[in-house]
């Protein structure tokens, strides 16, 4: 079981991986595209994994060590990035409310997006079809 986070009071329970890309495909659609979001999966390997939704670019997130390290502390993380940098920023909205900018070195195609993490979720690991940024912060 998954649990899906869109707004900071809106958590949504997910029993299968149809299911969460059911939820996805809908609030991709539903975003506004001036305004994309950042949704997030708390997931059965005890981490989360953030998506970007609502732009042909996302951006992928993965905290391995979700709910230990909270995000908003030091965390560990592995951010989506792409072997070169093509410049520019984008701006996503984190549970409908926090405004974050990314640079264009992570920002990677949706539907990339969308199959790394369901790889991650199936796996637990990292997929290996996109490169990752390694930080604490």
């Amino acid at each position: 079981m998954m649990e899906l986070r869109v707004q900071a009071d809106q958590l949504t329970r997910v029993n299968s991986l149809e299911e969460l890309d059911s939820h996805l495909d809908q609030l991709d659609a539903d975003c506004d595209p001036a305004r994309p979001m950042i949704a997030t999966i708390e997931a059965p390997h005890n981490c989360r994994v953030d998506i970007g939704l609502g732009a042909p670019q996302s951006i992928v997130i993965i905290w391995p060590n979700w709910p230990e390290e909270v995000p908003e502390e030091s965390s560990t993380y592995y951010l989506s990035l792409l072997p070169e940098d093509p410049g520019g920023t984008k701006w996503f909205w984190l549970h409908g409310t926090a405004d974050t900018e990314f640079e264009g070195k992570h920002l990677i195609p949706a539907a990339t997006a969308r199959r790394v993490l369901r790889h991650f979720l199936e796996t637990g690991e990292r997929s290996p079809e996109i490169q990752w940024l390694t930080d604490e912060y």
